[in-house]
């Protein structure tokens, strides 16, 4: 196993249907959720509580908070000024190319999905970052395309969090299966 290069794989979001078991109250389906899962995408100003999550989750869970282009760079300071002794925790992702969130952001985790060259720092595939890159796929839950997906993203050779838009419970645990045989 190379130690250096990992995959963390999750959803876009905690509303993944037959995820959870019925009688499990809404505060608790982060922490069921997080057993299953090592990544998680949340748009930055979403109602969960951001700090609650910041304050369970390990070293070994990626968090990525999503900077909506219509967010202002105001409120996104805010939010992330609120959670600042977690940076460590979390890494922003955003589609949007500013020069003055590019400069607040430097000094977080980060990664930057962008057409326009960025210079500075690491760079795959027109997303630019520091520590991890993140891809934000729809993929089938065929086998097949998952491991092909999964082998690409290994062959870049850095680490990758993965983000199954809008997927099922179904893909997640494939993928999180393909990975860890992958990585092994």
């Amino acid at each position: 196993m190379n130690e250096q290069i990992q995959i963390f794989s999750g959803s876009d979001g905690l509303d993944i249907p037959d995820f959870y078991p019925d009688d499990l109250p809404i505060e608790w389906r982060f922490d069921y959720y997080s057993t299953n899962n090592l990544a998680l995408m949340l748009p930055i100003n979403t109602n969960e509580d951001l700090e609650e999550i910041l304050e369970e989750i390990d070293e070994e869970f990626k968090l990525v908070l999503e900077i909506d282009n219509a967010i202002d760079i105001k409120d996104v300071k805010n939010i992330v000024d609120t959670i600042n002794d977690y940076k460590d925790k979390f890494i922003l992702f955003s589609k949007t190319v500013d020069v003055e969130l590019i400069a607040y952001i430097k000094n977080y985790n980060f990664c930057i999905e962008s057409d326009k060259k960025i210079t500075g720092f690491k760079n795959i595939e027109n997303l630019y970052f520091n520590n991890f890159a993140i891809f934000v796929t729809k993929v089938s839950t065929n086998e097949r395309d998952i491991r092909h997906l999964l082998e690409n993203l290994l062959s870049l050779n850095e680490n990758i969090v993965l983000i199954h838009s809008s997927a099922d419970y179904e893909t997640l645990d494939k993928a999180n299966i393909i990975s860890n045989l992958l990585v092994f």
